[in-house]
């Protein structure tokens, strides 16, 4: 309780600071460090570990039927969706459903907590996407119904896609190298038996030599987060039966949406980083100096689909994630370059100028890409559609299989 109440006050005061003035946040700037440094210490942590000796009926009594709600609508386990509130510092205020606690909620907070309780129907639709392109379902039901099909999901988070291709009859395993997320895969399949495995550990120092070649591997909002995706997506081609499917899905940094605010922390800008540059950018802005320690690179499509046809895989580019038609895409432009300068009046001045300036230049050079590319792509139905792919999708869905047999 003391956590939630702490959390309430913290919140609280933030968006008070940020509706501030300037030259009052200014003025409060150093103050408002030091009580996010304390809310940070050994101090603070001690009062938030009393919550853990609570009884969690205690903690969770008022939030039951929130919780069966969002499990049942949802389509995951309720005993998922308890540890998830357990792990989490929300102030529901009395909600008893998810549209209720929606509305409640910061964007961040409904970006974060969205994104877990939609594991299932995110699996589910990536399973119907792959089973009309490559008859999954098909290929489950030859022999009688006998062969056993195997799927391999990589940061397998919490759990969705080794309940979802489990529920649909493949023996599936699932790979986490986050111990709470292996929880709460767990928790999210353990009632799906020996058809769902998952083993806690990193993807690339497993030693997979005994493991059996995959008809499936699938992974999705995972490889940005890898430090070395070149290695994880060799690894993934050679875990993969010959006729088997690779599919994945990955954020676009040059989406314009994801360029006005990335998918990961809603930072302007940030997309257009390198790793090493986005880490002080991320520390000056969050507060937080553990980037490095859970981003990757953002590559261009290219970087994923040339090792793929490298490997003989077919590729297969599904635009489910498109945000707009081609046609809008100077509509588009307008929002990023109002948001650019929103960014200049109020964020800009918090960072060294160094830091302000390769933010102004990276963002006039994606514009200037940008209308170069949307100008030479405009009637040519081809050239439009690498547009779209390149600016106007947020996340890449790509699938492979061998071009003898797909």
């Amino acid at each position: 309780m003391l956590h939630r109440l702490g959390e309430t006050v913290f919140q609280a005061m933030r968006a008070i600071y940020r509706k501030a003035p300037t030259r009052l946040k200014r003025w409060i700037e150093p103050s408002a460090r030091d009580f996010v440094a304390w809310r940070k210490s050994k101090l603070m942590a001690k009062l938030l570990a009393i919550q853990d000796v609570l009884p969690s009926s205690v903690i969770l009594a008022n939030d039951q039927t929130l919780m069966r709600n969002i499990a049942a609508e949802f389509d995951v386990s309720a005993a998922f969706v308890e540890a998830y509130f357990q792990s989490q510092s929300l102030n529901t205020q009395g909600a008893t459903s998810w549209a209720q606690l929606e509305a409640i909620l910061t964007p961040l907070q409904t970006m974060y907590l969205h994104f877990a309780f939609t594991t299932s129907e995110r699996a589910k639709a990536t399973f119907h996407l792959i089973d009309k392109h490559l008859a999954l379902s098909k290929r489950l039901n030859e022999g009688g119904g006998n062969q056993e099909l195997k799927h391999l999901d990589i940061g397998c988070g919490y759990g969705g896609f080794v309940r979802a291709f489990a529920q649909a009859g493949y023996a599936s395993t699932g790979v986490e190298l986050v111990p709470s997320l292996v929880r709460f895969s767990q928790l999210n399949t353990e009632h799906l038996g020996d058809r769902a495995r998952i083993i806690e550990g990193d993807f690339l120092k497993l030693d997979s030599g005994s493991w059996p070649a995959f008809d499936v591997i699938t992974c999705n909002d995972v490889i940005e987060h890898v430090a070395d995706a070149h290695a994880a997506l060799l690894k993934m081609l050679r875990m993969l039966k010959p006729s088997g499917t690779l599919q994945m899905e990955i954020p676009n940094k040059d989406s314009i949406d994801f360029v006005i605010s990335d998918g990961h922390f809603q930072l302007f800008g940030i997309a257009q980083l390198r790793r090493e540059e986005a880490a002080p950018y991320y520390a000056r802005l969050v507060g937080e100096t553990d980037y490095l320690s859970h981003m990757g690179e953002f590559h261009e499509q290219s970087f994923y689909t040339d090792r793929m046809s490298q490997a003989g895989l077919k590729i297969i580019e599904n635009f489910r994630h498109q945000i707009a038609p081609f046609e809008q895409a100077p509509a588009k432009l307008v929002a990023l370059q109002t948001a650019w300068q929103q960014w200049q009046q109020t964020t800009r001045s918090k960072l060294e100028p160094v830091m302000a300036q390769m933010i102004d230049e990276r963002i006039s050079a994606y514009i200037a890409r940008y209308e170069q590319a949307f100008s030479a792509a405009r009637g040519q139905p081809e050239a439009e559609q690498r547009f779209i792919a390149t600016y106007l999708i947020n996340f890449w869905t790509l699938l492979g299989r061998s071009a003898t047999t797909a």
